[in-house]
């Protein structure tokens, strides 16, 4: 569990999240008449793994939680889920949120540690004028799509937040990289805020005053005490590749994801940041590449009509002949054989 998530995208490698989330997700199912036996034999598996160990591969947090949404006709099942959940249980991390003192050290804390639950989720928060967006990103490469896990997500912000600041709270906006549901009833309630479907990313927009509004439950002694023994149990562990990665992702639509740019993003030379990068085994050219990689599975899986420009921006070509050669190169076809049917996972149960 030490190696960051960008080795272990690199080298091929799954990437891990602690089984508090799915945990509780079998007492929900339970409670929401959901039959977790319809599951496939590998997702199945996955269930009865995270009863029995403390960490199971990331993708399956995500693509259990899409495999039930689609079986169960139920768009809003990430949100519901987190409704229904206590915070208290997902992992260890779970202790610093009760106690944050802002919004704002709320986001740097998952930023720094939130991989210690789940290796296959990040965070990144972007100051943009007066807004500030928080950013999550689903790192590991998921069979059926991030959506529900993504929404489940920025759930949880909200209601992290709103213990924080008061019920009344709410984002000036969210931006789904995925679909639009038919139904958005449950959404709008949730989150009390514009909500814009099929953008570059997945992000809760909030207002920079807010970000710094204090917490009626902090307890910042507690928090300092927390961070400091975490950070020296996490010592000596390099993070300067997941920092290239993070730069990567959320800079990859639209082009910017470039050396030079990732670089100065970091405030280092290109040449110091390669060097940094093959002190770890790694280079700049495979994270681009399994950035990518991650990017057009999640386009794929996202429910869109499958359409060459769009994913050429996302994956940050300026022309699409360009992302067309990625797919050939590395998933050996075209996007229109590529393109899965929404449905898939409604496949018989025990088969998969």
């Amino acid at each position: 569990m030490c190696r960051t998530a960008a080795a272990h995208l690199q080298s091929g490698g799954e990437v891990f999240a602690h089984s508090g989330t799915l945990r509780q997700f079998a007492e929900f199912a339970r409670e929401a008449g959901i039959d977790l036996g319809v599951l496939n034999k590998h997702l199945l598996a996955g269930m009865e793994r995270s009863q029995r160990d403390d960490y199971v591969p990331a993708q399956l947090v995500a693509d259990i939680l899409q495999h039930c949404a689609l079986l169960s006709h139920r768009p809003d099942l990430g949100i519901a889920f987190i409704a229904w959940a206590n915070l208290r249980r997902f992992s260890p991390f779970s202790l610093f949120w009760d106690i944050c003192p802002t919004i704002s050290d709320l986001a740097r804390l998952t930023e720094k540690f939130g991989s210690l639950e789940n290796e296959g989720f990040a965070t990144k928060v972007l100051e943009e004028s007066d807004e500030v967006a928080l950013c999550h990103y689903c790192l590991a490469p998921t069979r059926y799509g991030s959506g529900q896990f993504i929404e489940a997500s920025f759930a949880l912000d909200m209601r992290l937040i709103r213990a924080m600041l008061g019920a009344q709270w709410h984002p000036l906006r969210i931006e789904f990289n995925h679909v639009a549901p038919d139904d958005q009833r449950a959404h709008r309630a949730a989150f009390g805020c514009q909500i814009v479907w099929g953008a570059d990313r997945n992000a809760m927009i909030v207002s920079r005053t807010d970000l710094h509004l204090p917490s009626r439950n902090a307890n910042r002694q507690m928090l300092l005490f927390l961070e400091k023994r975490v950070t020296a149990d996490t010592a000596g562990a390099d993070d300067f590749p997941k920092r290239v990665q993070m730069e990567v992702i959320a800079h990859l639509a639209g082009g910017n994801a470039n050396a030079d740019n990732v670089a100065a993003l970091l405030a280092v030379s290109r040449r110091t940041m390669q060097r940094r990068l093959a002190e770890n085994g790694m280079n700049f050219a495979e994270i681009l590449r399994a950035s990518r990689t991650l990017a057009a599975q999640d386009y794929l899986a996202s429910g869109a009509v499958p359409n060459l420009c769009e994913l050429s921006h996302r994956l940050g070509y300026g022309e699409a002949s360009a992302a067309s050669r990625f797919l050939k190169q590395h998933f050996g076809t075209g996007l229109k054989a590529l393109k899965r049917p929404s449905l898939e996972a409604k496949m018989p149960p025990g088969r998969g």
